[in-house]
């Protein structure tokens, strides 16, 4: 019966999904606005010109090309995704994990707060320099 029951609520999001006309599904009450490729999960946002979907509450602006993961934010012509609330800017290559921050031409990631600068080609791990 407990499968059954499931199979029903499958159908029942499916039916809701193609009610709304959209090209994708949204599930769990999520919101995709105008050219957003990928559904939104768990109540994600999705704004114009995402190409990713959001998880668990990240919000992708545009040009963004990776999707943002528990809350992060990706700004313009970033590259890849940020991890735990990191913050990458403008032509950084790598994502930030742990609450790092890497600047302009900075080509690998910091781990644990450590601080990469300009030209810098290694990383820095547990904020030494």
């Amino acid at each position: 019966m407990v499968t059954h029951a499931s199979k029903r609520q499958k159908k029942a999001i499916f039916m809701v999904a193609l009610a709304s006309k959209r090209q994708e599904r949204n599930i769990h009450g999520d919101t995709c606005f105008q050219k957003t490729k990928e559904s939104n999960i768990h109540g994600d946002t999705c704004f114009q010109k995402t190409k990713e979907s959001n998880i668990q509450g990240g919000t992708c602006f545009q040009k963004t090309n990776e999707s943002n993961i528990q809350g992060d934010t990706c700004f313009q012509k970033t590259k890849k995704s940020n991890i735990h609330g990191d913050t990458c800017s403008l032509k950084t290559k790598e994502s930030n994990i742990h609450g790092d921050s890497c600047f302009q031409k900075t080509k690998v990631s910091n781990i644990h707060g450590g601080t990469c600068f300009q030209k810098t080609k290694e990383r820095n791990i547990y904020g030494t320099t």
